[in-house]
């Protein structure tokens, strides 16, 4: 079943969007329990959404929670004004015993919205026909700390204006959630086995590489991010629930998710975060630079050496951090962004990265909105400068990127945001299945190294889907 675009009944909408209802959220604790065990249960309801951490390696300081909603009041494409007025009508104040999100919009944002805010040309190719932005607004969702192993059920009433009947309607909404999270598990669906490959041969993607090291020494760009696709017809009775449970145990990344858009379904192992806002306080944290997992600790060891203090890698990094840098001077207040870690080493299942942390403190009356549009989509997969890397990317590259590279997460009704950059993401579309890894061109690129990179990034996905 597909989730149905729906907007907020008639009498939701208030008279101006300067006056939100305030909210009283409903909590009930429950038992702590992997939501991930529940996913085939809850397949079935329209808008699934499943924001997760990945278990059993929750990472506390990037990760730790995890968010399970379905049946949304409502379902918004068209782009950030729309987001934006859907937001404005509630508000809350966050219960601090609580993980951050305890209710609002869940979305996923293609790269592509990027063009409705720059004068930037549309990829060639077919797409898998994903809106430009798929928001879907919860009255009702559980949340889940790993690190100290609790889970609630936090259900506002939304979209009841009369608090009495919001009451009623949040406990109501409460026990339903809650008796379809005890009820028994069932078992994942058959898991059908897929092999992507490549989209287009091999020399066509060292042909682009060679051309943006061009470009960057005629001077246009210091750096652009390639992407390199692989695809397959979607297998008759193919299932993105049971595939996804497969990948989450291959490949574990805190800032995993499967959401059902409606339009298709978006299952990502990305472990990289985009924006992150609490309060006023923002944080990003670009990745840039990665070496494959070696196959004996020594191998290991020489690998994340290698990736440490290579100037190329490095130089990537830092240039991307100046780009964030600038992109968070526009919201936050004068002299507040800052680098607390640069070209740290993060490492994952399949690879080593290097990641910087980008922090500032928004200004006054920004909201979360406002600095998605501010910074979307992340500098680490277009490049720098953005916008020509943005018009380079668009000119080479044979299909639109859909969901891959934009970013996927939530905003609250009390103004909070965690989203991530949605990379090592498996496109699951009516017909197509995508996915998509990207490498960081540079003026010393070698094309057959970025190639590799590439494949380093996504092998261990394509692996687990075929076996």
């Amino acid at each position: 079943m597909t989730s149905v675009p729906r907007p907020l009944p008639p009498d939701s909408v208030l008279a101006t969007s300067d006056q939100p209802v305030s909210l009283n959220p409903v909590v009930r604790e429950m038992p702590y329990f992997d939501p991930a065990s529940l996913l085939p249960l809850l397949a079935h309801l329209p808008g699934l959404a499943f924001l997760d951490s990945a278990p059993p390696r929750p990472d506390p300081v990037v990760g730790g929670f995890s968010y399970l909603a379905a049946d949304p009041v409502a379902t918004v494409t068209g782009g950030f004004g729309p987001l934006s007025e859907y937001l404005s009508r509630w508000t809350t104040k966050a219960d601090p015993r609580l993980p951050p999100f305890q209710g609002g919009m869940i979305g996923v944002l293609e790269y592509d919205l990027g063009r409705t805010l720059e004068t930037v040309p549309a990829h060639r190719g077919e797409s898998l026909g994903f809106p430009s932005s798929s928001c879907m607004y919860y009255d009702v969702m559980a949340s889940f700390d790993h690190v100290a192993r609790r889970a609630w059920i936090v259900s506002t009433g939304v979209p009841e204006l009369d608090p009495e009947r919001r009451g009623a309607r949040a406990r109501k909404r409460l026990r339903w959630l809650e008796s379809l999270l005890t009820a028994p598990a069932v078992p994942a669906g058959d898991r059908l086995p897929v092999t992507l490959t490549e989209a287009e041969p091999r020399e066509a993607y060292l042909e682009r590489v060679a051309r943006i090291v061009e470009y960057i020494h005629a001077g246009d760009i210091c750096q652009a991010n390639l992407s390199l696709r692989f695809e397959a017809d979607r297998p008759a009775g193919f299932d993105p629930v049971s595939s996804y449970l497969h990948l989450r145990e291959a490949q574990p990344a805190p800032f995993s998710a499967c959401i059902n858009t409606g339009n298709g379904w978006v299952l990502s192992l990305s472990m990289e975060r985009f924006l992150s806002l609490r309060g006023r306080e923002v944080e990003t944290r670009p990745i840039k630079g990665t070496r494959p997992r070696g196959t004996t600790p020594e191998e290991d060891a020489r690998l994340q050496n290698e990736l440490a203090t290579s100037p190329k890698d490095r130089s990537e990094n830092v240039m991307i951090v100046d780009l964030l840098r600038n992109d968070l001077s526009k919201v936050c207040e004068p002299h507040s962004v800052r680098v607390p870690s640069l070209c740290a080493i993060e490492s994952h299942t399949a690879v080593h990265h290097l990641v910087s942390t980008v922090q500032g403190t928004l200004a006054p009356g920004v909201t979360a909105t406002d600095l998605l549009r501010a910074t979307f989509p992340g500098g680490s997969i277009t490049g720098a400068p953005k916008i020509r890397a943005m018009e380079i990317i668009a000119e080479l590259e044979t299909a639109p990127r859909g969901p891959y590279c934009g970013s996927a997460g939530y905003i609250g009704w009390d103004g909070s945001m965690d989203t991530s950059i949605l990379i090592r993401t498996l496109l699951v579309g009516q017909k197509r299945l995508s996915l998509s890894a990207g490498a960081g061109i540079v003026a010393d690129s070698v094309p057959e190294q970025e190639h590799e990179e590439c494949l380093a990034k996504v092998g261990g996905i394509l692996a687990a889907l075929a076996s």
